[in-house]
Formats: structure tokens, C-alpha cells, sequence
């Protein structure tokens, strides 16, 4: 109940902001070109009377650029937002059906900024360990732009790990002020059976409003592409950001999936 008043709350600061932005622009301009050509104007919704005095026309165009210079800044000034984490939808889990079920999210008010654990270069090209890095985050938006952008606070943390001790330490991490928003795994055959390819990469973006709209960003694993194996890309929907992983573990990871929830 608390947290759905809290999230209604913050849903109507941003839209009465906005709101507010607009109509202190739209009165500005109006005020604006009323000075200009001596009144006698209907615009943005503002009528504004026949001017003839000089000093008067001065004196509202002066005022409505004040009105607009706080309009703007009121449009163009971020958004600060957040509220618990939603449902989560997943990515394909890539791999075998070996091993012991997993899942593993960042904390409501955190967010997925890349992977550690352990892997193998030299032959089987596996993944033995892994576990999520998590960072706090605020999630910003002008009220002009559909733009959600992440603002991480505070210093990463590390989730729980599954697997083993084999294997070499590895870290793959976004770039700072950027999140998780898909990933590429791979499902690897094998005699012993199907498991989860080391040749993983994380997909990271500043901007989790789209893909389409900001540069992503590839960190990768520096393991070896095998030819028999299965490739898969996976971005989150738009809006979401990855917070959560999810897939089987014994001796090695048998495979792994990327969950996402919306960017609020």
C-alpha cells in the first residue's frame, strides 16, 4: 500500500512539474510577442490586451522572459525518481539442463552493472563461478525528453555466487553512469552435455529509454568464439534495465539468463 502511495506520489510530482514547465513557457513567449507587437494577441492560450504604452511593453517583455527562463529550466532540470523493483521478465536462458536451480537480484533500489566470477581460458571454456554487481541508482528524466538516464550512487556491490572454485577470477563491468540492458551467452554441446559458453558479453547503456536512442556499449568475457556453439543476443525490453540472473550451477555454470525490470 506504502509503496504503491509512494509511487503514485512520484508519478504526480513528474507530471505536475512538467505541467508547470510548459505553461510558464507557453505565458513567457505569449508576454513576449504581446511587447513586441503592442498587444491585442490570443497565443498559448494567454489574451493579452491592446499595449500603448512604451514603458508597459517594455516592462511584460521583461516579464515573460523571466517566465520562460524559469519554464526551461524547469523543463530541462532532471527528474530524480525511483521505486521497488517490478515484475521481472527474462532473457532466453542459454544452456544446459544440468547443475542446480539459481536466482539472484540486486536489491530493490539497485541495478545490474555487470558480472564477476570465475572461468577457464585454456580448454573447456566454461564458466565455473558467477554472481551478479549491483549498483544504487537514480534514474533521471527532463520533463521534455522520454530520455530515462542512470545516475549509479555510491560504490558497487557483490551479489551471491553459485558454482565452484575452479578456474581463473574474472570481472566484466559497465563503463560508470551506464547499466545492463541484454547481454549475448552461448550454449556450448559437449560429451558431459550442454553448458554455458565462457564467450559472454554484457550490452550496457547510460540511456535505458531505448537502444535506438544511445550508444551501447559491449564488455566481453576474453574468452574463445567456438564454432559448434549457439549464440544469442538479448536486449531488454525498452524502459527496463537488467537487475537479476537467473540458471543452473553444480561444478560449472550449465547456463544463465538476464532479468529486467522497468527503469522507475
Amino acid at each position: 500500500m506504502l509503496s504503491a502511495w509512494a509511487a503514485g506520489s512520484a508519478q504526480h510530482r513528474e507530471g505536475s512539474e512538467e505541467q508547470m514547465a510548459t505553461t510558464l513557457l507557453s505565458c513567457g513567449l505569449a508576454c513576449i510577442i504581446a511587447a513586441i507587437v503592442g498587444g491585442g494577441i490570443d497565443a498559448f492560450g494567454v489574451k493579452i490586451p491592446k499595449i500603448l504604452s512604451l514603458r508597459r511593453q517594455c516592462l511584460l517583455a521583461a516579464f515573460g522572459f523571466v517566465l520562460a527562463i524559469i519554464g526551461f529550466h524547469l523543463g530541462t532540470r532532471p527528474q530524480r525518481f525511483t521505486q521497488p523493483a517490478s515484475t521481472l521478465s527474462w532473457g532466453p536462458i542459454m544452456g544446459g539442463p544440468g547443475g542446480g536451480p539459481f536466482e539472484i537480484s540486486c536489491e530493490d533500489d539497485e541495478i545490474l552493472i555487470g558480472l564477476s566470477g570465475r572461468t577457464n581460458q585454456q580448454s573447456d571454456f566454461r564458466i565455473f563461478n558467477i554472481g551478479p554487481l549491483c549498483s544504487k541508482v537514480r534514474f533521471e528524466k527532463a520533463a521534455w525528453s522520454s530520455h530515462i538516464t542512470v545516475r549509479l550512487l555510491g560504490e558497487p556491490t557483490e551479489g551471491d555466487h553459485n558454482g565452484s572454485q575452479m578456474g581463473d577470477p574474472f570481472t566484466v563491468r559497465c563503463p560508470a553512469n551506464e547499466a545492463v540492458i541484454g547481454a549475448v551467452l552461448s550454449s556450448v554441446p559437449s560429451t558431459t552435455g550442454e553448458y554455458l559458453g565462457n564467450h559472454l558479453t554484457i550490452r550496457c547503456s547510460k540511456n535505458v529509454s531505448g537502444s535506438e536512442q544511445g550508444s551501447i556499449e559491449s564488455i566481453s568475457i576474453p574468452g574463445q568464439s567456438i564454432n559448434f556453439a549457439t549464440e544469442r543476443s538479448f536486449e531488454c525490453p525498452k524502459g527496463q534495465v537488467a537487475s537479476a540472473i537467473k540458471g543452473r550451477a553444480g561444478q560449472w555454470i550449465d547456463a544463465l539468463g538476464i532479468g529486467c525490470r522497468n527503469a522507475r
